[in-house]
């Protein structure tokens, strides 16, 4: 998993940070930081940045590339957004709070 890969990424960084000769009790803090830093830099990256410029530069395509995928996985899950929303509107009645509907 991630963690573990982040953990064992800052272990090996600390270890090259004494070789350095930073001393221990300040590398492992600085592999981790390190570590977490650039695996978020990634994420935001690859995951968000990227795929948000390949949707914007190529819309129409994308939409239909992705709608019809959409539309199904939202017929799977429907009944489990409908549990979520009767729950919450029950939990909100019963502590006397008004709903999203009766607030429209």
């Amino acid at each position: 998993t991630g963690v573990f890969g982040g953990a064992t990424l800052a272990e090996d960084l600390a270890a090259v940070l004494e070789i350095i000769g930073i001393p221990v009790q300040y590398s492992e803090t600085i592999g981790v930081v390190v570590v977490v830093a650039v695996i978020t830099y990634l994420s935001l990256v690859i995951g968000e940045l990227v795929p948000k410029n390949v949707a914007l530069q190529n819309a129409e395509r994308v939409a239909m590339a992705v709608a019809l995928l959409m539309y199904r996985l939202s017929r799977i899950v429907y009944p489990f957004v409908w549990l979520l929303s009767v729950s919450t509107q029950l939990i909100t009645r019963f502590l006397g709070l008004k709903t999203t509907q009766e607030t429209s």
